[in-house]
Order: C-alpha cells, then sequence, then structure tokens
C-alpha cells in the first residue's frame, strides 16, 4: 500500500494533476504552453523590464543564477517546491521537487516581449519534458505565469 501511494504521489506531481493543486486543460508540450501563457509584452525598455523580472522573480523566492539586459536572458537557480516520498516497504527517501525560470527578452519596436521557460526537477532528474505545463487551478502553471507577469507589471 505504502508503495502504491508513493508512486502515485509522484505521478500526480510529475503530470500537474492533485498533488499541486492544478487542472490540466490539455497535455501541451512546454513550448506551446509558453507561447500561449508564459509569454507577455511590456511597454518599457528591455532593461527596465529586465530589473522588474529580477524583482520579481526574487519576491518569489527564486536566486537569480543569471540576469543580462545586454544578453536578453535572465535565469534562476532551481527552488524546491515540494517534499516527496519515494520508497517501498523497506524504505524509502525523501526527494524533492524544484523548477527553476529561464526568461528571454527581446524589443518588438518600443516594446519589450517576454517569454519564461518553466523547468522542473524531482531529485536531480529533469522531468520538464514529462510534465503538463497548462494546468490550471492554485499552483498550475497558467497561475503561476500570470502572477510573474502581474508583478512584473506592478515593478514597472
Amino acid at each position: 500500500m505504502r508503495t502504491t501511494c508513493a508512486a502515485l504521489a509522484i505521478f500526480f506531481v510529475l503530470t500537474g494533476t492533485c498533488a499541486c493543486g492544478s487542472v490540466v486543460k490539455d497535455s501541451s508540450t512546454r513550448d506551446e504552453a509558453v507561447a500561449k501563457y508564459g509569454t507577455r509584452t511590456f511597454d518599457a525598455p528591455l532593461d527596465k523590464v529586465v530589473e522588474a523580472a529580477v524583482g520579481a522573480l526574487k519576491s518569489q523566492g527564486y536566486e537569480i543564477a543569471l540576469a543580462s539586459a545586454e544578453k536578453g536572458v535572465v535565469k534562476t537557480g532551481r527552488k524546491i517546491v515540494q517534499g516527496l516520498y519515494a520508497g517501498g516497504q523497506h524504505g524509502g527517501q525523501a526527494v524533492w521537487a524544484s523548477r527553476q525560470y529561464t526568461l528571454s527578452f527581446r524589443m518588438e519596436g518600443a516594446a519589450c516581449r517576454v517569454s519564461a521557460s518553466p523547468q522542473y526537477f524531482v531529485g536531480e532528474q529533469d522531468y520538464t519534458a514529462k510534465r503538463y505545463w497548462d494546468g490550471e487551478g492554485p499552483d498550475g502553471e497558467v497561475t503561476l505565469w500570470n502572477n510573474l507577469f502581474n508583478e512584473m507589471a506592478t515593478l514597472l
């Protein structure tokens, strides 16, 4: 029973369902979801938008690994978002789920377009390609993108 519960918990986390409070609308790839939900345009110069992104990410608990307006990129370190138990009837261990962002910026006329690409890890394994990226709900990706972009707008 314990093995089944652990397996189900890991399944739910990896697929972006129940365990993280999101409802999956469809199974878009990350790139499709970033294009649809994870991209916004701000009427501000690139350096100000990068500065707002850094501020918003820091306020959400991310450490900034790289921030360069010149290169048009901001990359965060990994942030632990959930602890999981992986094991069976003879023992197990805690495994941490974490996420990080890479934001890319480009000017389109006088406006700056931002794309926020998340990555998702369980332990050291990258589950980005196996996760649903358009879940709704309090911890769903659509909500997380909206929170990030709304905070950026507030900081501009």
